[in-house]
């Protein structure tokens, strides 16, 4: 832990503060603090007194309630809380432009037919960084990509042709969501900080 982090584990915010910068509901933190689906820095503040969250608190739940907000289970985004966790436990803090994708698609079958999962969708933790701005949606939901024939050409252009066989077999582009986990933690990260500095300068 490199020292000018040390507030980063420091239970210090209060309860309205970390609902602004999670957008989180009192009741949903409390429930996953009960069911230990999120571990905080102050789970028993003691008798009388008022729970205080660290910024990685702060941070772990702001994930959790985007990813619950599009119907991941809160085991699933549990995961999520706990990668950030360890990042910045390890002293790996998580840049800006880090991302990934959560599919649809759990598993792919030999003859290349695949399992779409039942329930919550599957949890692709493949962490990947760079700039979005050019990114081509193909890229997700093309998941067959590299383990199934291919439907473009080298040009990159869709073969009607080879898209249509593929579909009768049930390959085809499926939903995704795209989670910039690196914006969440750090935009977070960047309010916390902002109301740290007002606090003191009123002190």
């Amino acid at each position: 832990m490199k020292s000018g982090d040390i507030h980063m584990f420091t239970p210090f915010l209060g309860q309205p503060n970390l609902l602004k910068v999670t957008q989180a509901r009192a009741d949903q933190v409390q429930t996953w603090v009960n069911r230990q689906h999120v571990e905080i820095a102050q789970p028993n503040p003691g008798r009388g007194k008022s729970r205080l969250y660290s910024e990685l608190d702060a941070m772990k739940i702001g994930v959790m309630v985007r990813l619950a907000a599009f119907g991941i289970s809160v085991v699933r985004a549990a995961e999520f809380a706990a990668y950030v966790d360890r990042r910045y436990r390890e002293n790996k803090p998580i840049p800006w432009d880090e991302f990934t994708k959560i599919s649809f698609i759990s598993q792919m079958r030999p003859d290349h037919s695949f399992v779409v999962s039942q329930g919550a969708p599957h949890m692709n933790l493949g962490i990947s960084s760079g700039d979005t701005e050019h990114m081509r949606i193909a890229t997700f939901t093309e998941w067959f990509r590299g383990v199934a024939p291919s439907r473009r050409d080298g040009s990159g252009e869709i073969v009607p042709e080879a898209r249509d066989r593929l579909a009768a077999a049930g390959i085809h582009a499926e939903p995704f969501l795209f989670f910039p986990i690196g914006e969440v933690v750090n935009g977070i990260r960047a309010q916390v900080s902002a109301m740290r500095m007002a606090e003191e300068m009123q002190v």
